[in-house]
């Protein structure tokens, strides 16, 4: 399934690390890279082993 292979991808890339599944569906779907439900995020992130590694990028310090 294509869908499927484009969640992967976009869930890999370093500039989407620090976001969750549902963060992740809304970007992909008002770039126009995958329309899928958050929750058809979530069921593919699960399966490759992709939620647990999601980290957040450290915040700016405030002066």
């Amino acid at each position: 399934m294509e869908e499927r292979g484009d969640i992967i991808k976009l869930a890999k890339d370093d500039k989407h690390m620090d976001l969750s599944h549902r963060q992740l569906s809304v970007v992909a779907s008002e770039t126009g890279e995958v329309e899928a439900s958050a929750s058809s995020f979530y069921r593919v992130m699960k399966q490759e082993q992709l939620m647990e590694k999601r980290q957040r990028k450290p915040k700016t310090p405030q002066a």
